[in-house]
């Protein structure tokens, strides 16, 4: 996409009265547009729309700019020593974690 160019509304490329997949006498997609909002807010919302997020470690590994991410993000937890790697106690568990998927935006749009 260049930067100025007018972005399509994808949803007013909906025809009259569509049908929507769960079978909705009426579809939000035949009401709701996008064409009025200015250039800048439709560029806002075909950026933060075009980026997916994983939900599972599994996804999140295959795309390189996760994979940054999450590199980044265990650097920031080792510089400001959030953890110390020890051995765990006799007959005790340890906590499970997992990795939270989220994209973060500046005003301008920008991610």
């Amino acid at each position: 996409m260049r930067y100025g160019t007018r972005i399509e509304d994808p949803i007013s490329f909906a025809s009259p009265l569509q049908k929507g997949s769960s079978d909705t006498r009426y579809p939000i997609t035949n009401y709701v547009t996008c064409a009025n909002f200015s250039t800048s807010y439709q560029q806002y919302l075909a950026t933060i729309t075009k980026i997916v997020k994983p939900r599972f470690y599994h996804e999140a590994i295959k795309d390189a700019q996760w994979q940054n991410a999450m590199v980044k993000e265990i650097e920031a937890i080792e510089d400001n020593a959030t953890w110390d790697i020890v051995d765990l106690p006799l007959g005790k568990k340890p906590s499970s974690c997992k990795w939270v998927y989220h994209v973060k935006y500046n005003s301008n749009g920008t991610v």
